[in-house]
């Protein structure tokens, strides 16, 4: 299994299919969650939602994610008028230097 895929199965049960995880290149995964979860939380309190289940996976899973993108539905859906460029880069991911 990939690590992408790893990542993707340890957070799917709690946060369902709103869990997105893309390696971007040979050093780094980036995940994003949108989750109704999250809603009334800080960054803070989000991560300690996300924390305890990205701790479960293997040492090198972990050191190769980068970024850790988490998102209410209403945040994810405004992410033009926002201006969220890191939401919008990941879905149009730019070239990264390192392969």
């Amino acid at each position: 299994m990939s690590m992408e895929e790893q990542i993707s199965a340890a957070l799917r049960p709690t946060f369902g299919e709103q869990v997105r995880a893309y390696r971007y290149n040979s050093v780094s995964i980036r995940v994003r969650i949108v989750s109704e979860r999250f809603a009334g939380l800080d960054r803070v309190g989000r991560e300690e939602l996300v924390n305890p289940l990205i701790e479960r996976l293997p040492d090198d899973v972990q050191d190769d994610i980068t970024i850790l993108l988490l998102l209410t539905p209403a945040e994810h859906a405004k992410r033009f008028e926002r201006l969220d460029l890191l939401d919008i880069e990941f879905d149009e991911p730019t070239a990264s230097a390192i392969r």
